[in-house]
């Protein structure tokens, strides 16, 4: 599998240099200008809707952490407060990922700012290459399509909840058209951005095309 990976003009010369960027979901779900996904990775549950005239929201309200005075402006006659109870969040384990488009499609779009666009020949070489470089921090690799979904479901609505996925973002991304390249660490725990070696080979599958 094969795809397309954008980058600023400025950063180009590291993967011309076989260096490339492994981020962390948190890396992810942070991008600037809208890129970011803040539940990548994750799926939302939201439940228990409460309304502040409904019968007991006053307790509700404090069970959940308001002061008196909040529960009680909260439930007065002429507010109209409506809010959630409980928000799940669930989302999958700690895993590098290195993020491509697929074939003809602009994966990040930014007129602003000059870029450079290279084709990546052979997503699973890159993948055994990597893990030969970094054998201490990469582990077992998983190459997929992303698939774009409602995750943030409202319980009482009986649709369907998906299990969190590496390869799950919102349907508002998807004309990324984003395919990924994951790794699970070789440790347990949290892991940060790891930036690899420069590496002749890894260099070798990544042709410049502007």
């Amino acid at each position: 599998m094969r795809g397309w990976k954008q980058v600023d003009q400025a950063d180009a010369h590291y993967l011309e240099a076989g260096s490339l960027k492994l981020g962390t979901w948190d890396d992810y779900r942070t991008l600037e200008n809208g890129r970011g996904d803040e539940y990548d990775a994750s799926v939302v549950v939201h439940s228990g809707i409460i309304s502040g005239h409904q019968p007991g929201a006053y307790e509700a309200l404090r069970r959940l952490g308001h002061t008196e005075a909040e529960a009680r402006s909260m439930t007065a006659p002429h507010v109209h407060y409506l809010g959630e109870m409980n928000r799940t969040i669930t989302a999958v384990s700690p895993m590098y990922a290195f993020c491509v488009a697929e074939v003809g499609c602009d994966y990040d779009p930014s007129p602003a700012v000059p870029k450079a666009t290279f084709e990546v020949a052979g997503l699973h070489s890159l993948a055994v290459r990597l893990r030969d470089l970094h054998p201490d921090l990469l582990g077992r690799h998983l190459i997929r399509r992303v698939t774009y979904s409602n995750v943030e479901i409202q319980a009482q609505s009986g649709e369907a909840i998906p299990r969190p996925s590496p390869f799950l973002k919102g349907l508002k991304f998807s004309i990324e058209r984003e395919i990924r390249l994951v790794f699970l660490p070789v440790k347990r725990g949290p892991i940060s951005t790891l930036y690899t070696t420069s590496d002749k080979q890894v260099a070798a599958l990544l042709r410049r095309r502007s």
